[in-house]
């Protein structure tokens, strides 16, 4: 979506209604949270009148040739190591593991601390 000061901006919306509504509500909260690296930056958030709205940076660029013996492997390879160096940047989380039970149906569920 172009813009008026020249630059692009790449949007996607969904009804908050969707089943995968939660999905993004769940990728603004992560990209809220993560510092600036590789990926383009979440600019903007929307969640009202029925839609959840992402705005992000526009990168150019097209999906990578997966197919066996493809050019674009080795440069997926690399971003994949590059991605996988730790960050001096990066938010460190700590992770406790919360009881699970089976409840009447048998479903698994978690019980918040």
């Amino acid at each position: 979506m172009p813009q008026a000061n020249g630059h692009s901006v790449f949007v996607k919306a969904i009804p908050t209604h969707d089943p995968l509504a939660a999905m993004y509500r769940t990728e603004g909260a992560i990209n809220r949270s993560l510092p600036q690296g590789p990926g383009p930056r979440l600019l903007a958030e929307l969640d009202e009148d029925g839609w959840i709205v992402l705005a992000f940076e526009y990168v150019d660029g097209r999906h990578p040739d997966l197919t066996p013996g493809s050019p674009d492997l080795p440069h997926i390879l690399d971003a994949v190591i590059a991605l996988h160096a730790p960050s001096p940047r990066a938010p460190t989380w700590t992770c406790r593991s919360s009881p699970t039970t089976r409840s009447s149906s048998g479903r698994r569920t978690t019980t918040r601390r």
